[in-house]
């Protein structure tokens, strides 16, 4: 399978008659292939190679009336051809093309990708999104690169882990022009790369994976990666809360996170507003994502509600305390950002039972697999170093000592 996943590299994908491509890949592993979907029909060649590589080939390919078995001539240019004419059938001048999508299918198959791949819409040229899996005790967003030469790809996988975002990148094979620093770097760890070539292989007429189950096991979204060095690389900017904890921010860092805000199902930025000083907010409902837009009041309840994500009734929101109708507000802000699932229930926000309509707490809980997160504006009476020990805190993994500032 080499042969076939160093082919793919960039936006071309191989073609051919299937005399050509068999000998380009093998008839053993063709074959297969073909019957899996992977290669396509395409259009009748109008060029038939030559076996031998003659300088006045490829034939040209033209039809044959005369003959209804073998309705295809293949002709040489002149008479100096070094191949004679050649009848061919249909089937012998019958281009097929890799299908892509196809290739997307087996790979979603492989790697337990659940989510749809978006293949017209590259996050970088030649790298696009296929969706979540499970990977090596983490849930990773899975891009497949198709050319990982230029600066693109190092400087994209850098800002994902700077953002500690759980990623997997399936390339498909490496060249001797691919940066060996990328290929060190993303080898192991939050994001990783891993080259098809390597782990892919085709048994029993099947695509399979050369690989301990282990790998593709459940997995559980990544905490925060925190240390406990008193100097911190970048000055924070915000602070981001997610599922996977609460994390400072550096200006770029938050910049690229509103880049690639479409990965998230729910997006809440208090660090934007519009115009109208209302606040941004980014939903995402099937296969549509929009911005939307929600009052100081809206936004800082529901902001608070993805904070705390415990029940509270919007009384209880210290954001509306000192306005009329919170109940009203609370419903507002979760029509702006969430969705709605059935006549009476949300994705993520949730409407508890209580004894009066007013005393009904609110419940922010999306379900498993939907991406969300909240940017807060740093508090500049608090430290760096104070914001820190919180987030080791919540994960118990100690506190910072000794810090001055």
């Amino acid at each position: 399978m080499r042969s076939f996943f160093r082919a793919l590299q960039g936006d071309q994908l191989p073609h051919g008659t299937r005399s050509e491509l068999a000998l380009r890949f093998g008839e053993s592993n063709l074959e297969p292939l073909t019957q899996l979907g992977l290669f396509t029909p395409g259009p009748l060649a109008r060029r038939y190679p030559c076996p031998h590589g003659g300088r006045a080939c490829p034939r040209q390919v033209i039809r044959n009336y005369l003959n209804p078995d073998l309705p295809y001539l293949a002709v040489p240019p002149n008479m100096e051809g070094c191949c004679p004419s050649l009848s061919l059938s249909e089937a012998e001048v019958q281009t097929w093309r890799v299908s892509r999508r196809v290739l997307v299918a087996e790979l979603a198959r492989l790697f337990n990708i659940s989510g749809s791949a978006r293949l017209d819409e590259p996050l970088f040229p030649c790298a696009y999104h296929l969706g979540r899996a499970p990977w090596q005790g983490l849930a990773r967003e899975v891009i497949l690169c198709t050319d990982l030469l230029g600066s693109a790809p190092l400087i994209y996988l850098q800002s994902r882990l700077t953002l500690g975002i759980p990623t997997l990148v399936l390339a498909h094979a490496r060249t001797r022009l691919m940066s060996l620093e990328l290929q060190e770097r993303f080898c192991v760890g939050v994001v990783q790369v891993i080259f098809l070539e390597d782990v892919v292989t085709l048994k029993g007429g099947a695509l399979s994976l050369t690989l301990d189950s282990n790998a593709l096991a459940h997995a559980e979204p990544m905490a925060p990666s925190v240390t406990s060095s008193p100097t911190p690389s970048v000055t924070p900017y915000c602070v981001f809360l997610s599922s996977s904890g609460e994390r400072a921010l550096s200006e770029a860092e938050y910049r690229a996170l509103i880049a690639d805000r479409e990965r998230y199902e729910l997006l809440l930025d208090l660090m934007s507003t519009t115009q109208g000083g209302r606040y941004r907010g980014y939903r995402r409902a099937g296969e549509l994502h929009e911005e939307v837009s929600l009052t100081p009041q809206q936004a800082f309840a529901y902001a608070e509600l993805m904070e705390r994500r415990e029940p509270l009734r919007a009384a209880e929101l210290s954001a509306l305390n000192s306005f009329g109708s919170p109940n009203k507000q609370v419903e507002a802000a979760r029509r702006a950002l969430d969705v709605k699932v059935s006549r009476y229930e949300w994705r993520s926000t949730h409407l508890l039972h209580g004894e009066l309509p007013e005393a009904k707490p609110y419940l922010f809980r999306p379900p498993d697999g939907v991406w969300w997160g909240v940017i807060k504006v740093l508090d500049k009476h608090e430290s760096i170093y104070v914001l820190l020990n919180k987030v080791i805190k919540s994960h118990q993994v100690g506190v910072c000592t000794n810090v001055k500032w």
